[in-house]
């Protein structure tokens, strides 16, 4: 999603009444871009954020790649989210970026986005601009998979699997594969084949990679049926 484009003429008269003449100089117009961002309203940051778009504002850095595609994010360019992120886990930003990232992504997911819940936990897993926690982050995957994300409850259930806690893992399972979760049909499946603490059962290891099976065709069936929809279009 993009906000409503700003005209130039628009964003200039905006900037210069409220600070003035915007210097001439690129690299004073670099420097003053920054600084003004940070005392601007709300209106004048999406005008600065319109002039990133605009290629006014030049992108010299990785850091810089990283902020400015992150104040977007901030004044509603909610498309950028993946890139950000991904820029995030590249290590473009220097600390102080980083930080603007993780709390802007902390403030969200204690808002139970899920989306921003597990960028924590990705990021506390791999210790990615934080210090290394398989606590903190499965802490975070457990609120992902409580509020009803499969990709977390299978991450719950490989957790408690490594734990040799064989109970929980297939409670964990269980609720990934009743939302779809192909993946977690074939874990349960290999559990009951292989009797991984639980009394060894073929027929339910059978049934369950049925289950999982079925799930890959459906969603191949679906593709096929999507490319075939917009085919017709053409």
């Amino acid at each position: 999603m993009k906000p409503k484009e700003m005209k130039p003429k628009e964003i200039y008269n905006l900037l210069t009444q409220e600070f003035g003449d915007i210097p001439e100089m690129e690299e004073e117009a670099q420097k003053w871009f920054n600084e003004k961002y940070l005392l601007a309203t709300k209106e004048s940051k999406r005008a600065l954020v319109e002039l990133f778009f605009y290629n006014v504002i030049t992108i010299k850095d990785d850091n810089d790649k990283l902020l400015w595609n992150f104040r977007a994010l901030e004044n509603g360019y909610d498309d950028l989210e993946k890139r950000v992120k991904t820029f995030f886990y590249e290590n473009y930003g220097d600390e102080t970026t980083n930080n603007f990232v993780f709390k802007y992504f902390e403030e969200r997911a204690l808002k139970n986005d899920i989306s921003s819940i597990i960028f924590l936990g990705n990021i506390y897993s791999g210790g990615i601009n934080v210090d290394k926690d398989k606590d903190i982050a499965h802490k975070w995957y457990e609120k992902a998979a409580l509020l009803g994300n499969s990709g977390s409850q299978l991450r719950m259930g490989e957790y408690f699997l490594l734990k040799k806690d064989y109970k929980e893992a297939l409670f964990w399972f269980n609720k990934a594969a009743t939302l779809g979760n192909k993946v977690a049909y074939i874990k349960m499946a290999r559990i009951y084949k292989e009797g991984v603490g639980v009394k060894q059962d073929l027929e339910k290891a059978k049934l369950f990679l049925k289950k999982a099976l079925k799930k890959k065709v459906e969603k191949k069936s679906k593709l096929l049926f999507t490319a075939q929809k917009k085919s017709r279009k053409k």
